[in-house]
C-alpha cells in the first residue's frame, strides 16, 4: 500500500477527526458511562475498546497538529471508571 502525501494525510485526518466521524465514539462512551452510572460497570471489554479508540484519535490528532503547525485539540473524552 503506498504512503499518503502530506496533503492526503491532512485531508484524511480532518475527515476522520470531524464531529460526524467521532459521533460513534462519543455515543459508545455515553453508553458506557450510563452503564457505569446505573450498574457500577459496563459490558466486557468496553474500557479496553474505548481507550484504544481514544488513543487512535490522539495519535491522529498529534500528527495532524504537527503538520498544520498548531496545538492539539482536546476532544474532551470523559470516560467513567467502573466502581
Amino acid at each position: 500500500m503506498p504512503l499518503m502525501t502530506k496533503e492526503e494525510f491532512i485531508a484524511y485526518a480532518n475527515e476522520a477527526l470531524s464531529g460526524e466521524a467521532l459521533e460513534c465514539l462519543y455515543e459508545t462512551i455515553s453508553e458506557h458511562n450510563g452503564e457505569v452510572a446505573r450498574f457500577g460497570d459496563s459490558w466486557p471489554g468496553a474500557l479496553v475498546r474505548i481507550h484504544a479508540s481514544i488513543a487512535d484519535v490522539h495519535r491522529l490528532e498529534r500528527q495532524l497538529a504537527r503538520l498544520e503547525g498548531r496545538p492539539e485539540r482536546d476532544f474532551r473524552f470523559g470516560v467513567y471508571s467502573p466502581r
